[in-house]
């Protein structure tokens, strides 16, 4: 099948097939680990991928085609460099019960595209744990929020997502940014600890939109030790941001019952008062992995906590990741032109020819020790 070939390869690539991955460890150097393009059905549950410097997943078809389905259930999609997953295009496509952690850029990021994405621990990337750009309509809930450096999740331009029944816990600037012209609908979520719970924000640009702003439906939601709850820009340039006022049924300054927030367990407790009202993420999966720290995670990610882009190490053989996916698409490329040859002298001459360029690397690699 043919696909927009940009996501500059791929250690898997999924290309109008029917493939299921189960109880894998998908791990670096390379571009990306998963690439899911067209006219393709893919399921990847129980495993872990890591230590990619472009995307962990890449579910993209071409412009003018689609993907069937795409489900990612129980993984660990960690310390991969670019972002951990991206959905693009309307596809049908499921991230269920997850870990996704560790990105410089954005733990899951959507391109005009409408995923459901439930259940999830997504924290510690170094932008946002979601980011949705476009016309996007995703269903996302039951996930928790943490601790990423700018927020929770950002709404771009026209999204109509439903954001309900997930906590949003101590991002950086903000749990949920809502920014230009979305409508999102966000209720029943527990906003706790953060700077700003939900910004609603212009966008500095000319694209349509961008200088607007959308009418939310924001209900029913907690807030709890957040320094500001909404807030909105001022009514001329360059003035202070504008509280806005909360729904009737919003709960403030109330705990949520979180049963070990200082260990990352945000389930709630069953006396928890969020759990009473069915606010915020009930079970999300806990901080603990079942998968240990690879000897390729170490030598990308940044010293301490820090994962902005300028911190993250690319060490020779990372930069050669690039090189190698290039350099196998070129010995599969020559493996099918023997292939095809029909007269056997010509294939074995060939092939003889390939044997004399392998034993000549390898003289060349002898010398070089």
């Amino acid at each position: 099948a043919e696909s927009d070939r940009n996501h500059g390869g791929a250690l898997l690539e999924v290309l109008g097939a029917n493939l299921t991955v189960d109880t894998c460890e998908i791990v670096g150097p390379w571009a990306n680990g998963i690439f899911v393009g067209n006219h393709s059905e893919f399921i990847i549950t129980d495993s872990l991928i890591t230590s990619f410097w472009g995307a962990g997943i890449a579910i993209f078809p071409a412009k003018t085609d689609k993907i069937e389905s795409a489900t990612i259930a129980n993984c660990e999609i960690r310390s991969c460099h670019y972002q951990g997953i991206i959905i693009a295009k309307e596809t049908e496509v499921t991230v269920a019960n997850c870990r996704i952690s560790g990105s410089a850029g954005h733990g899951i990021r959507i391109e005009n595209a409408s995923p459901h994405i439930s259940n999830n621990l997504i924290h510690r990337n170094g932008q946002s744990g979601i980011y949705a750009n476009g016309k996007c309509a995703a269903t996302i809930s039951g996930n928790v929020l943490w601790n990423n450096a700018q927020n929770g999740i950002s709404c771009w331009y026209a999204n109509e997502n439903v954001i309900e029944n997930n906590t949003f816990f101590e991002n950086g600037k903000e749990g949920l940014a809502i920014l230009g012209d979305g409508s999102p609908i966000v209720k029943s979520n527990i906003f706790a600890g953060n700077p700003t719970a939900i910004v609603k924000a212009f966008i500095n640009s000319k694209q349509v939109g961008a200088n607007a702003l959308g009418e939310a439906e924001v209900s029913g939601n907690f807030f709890w030790k957040n320094e500001r709850k909404i807030t909105k820009p001022g009514a001329e340039a360059g003035q202070p941001r504008l509280d806005v006022p909360l729904s009737q049924d919003s709960t403030v300054d109330v705990d949520p019952g979180f049963a070990d927030a200082g260990t990352g367990d945000f389930s709630l407790a069953e006396n928890s008062p969020a759990r009473a009202k069915n606010v915020g993420a009930l079970n999300p999966p806990g901080p603990e992995s079942p998968w240990k720290i690879q000897k390729e995670e170490l030598l990308i990610l940044p010293d301490g906590n820090d994962r902005s882009s300028k911190s993250w190490k690319r060490p020779d053989t990372q930069a050669d990741a690039t090189t190698l996916a290039d350099l196998r698409a070129s010995v599969l490329s020559w493996k099918g032109n023997i292939t095809r040859l029909k007269d056997p002298s010509r294939k074995k001459l060939a092939i003889e020819e390939m044997q004399r360029v392998i034993d000549d690397l390898k003289l060349e690699l002898e010398k070089a020790k």
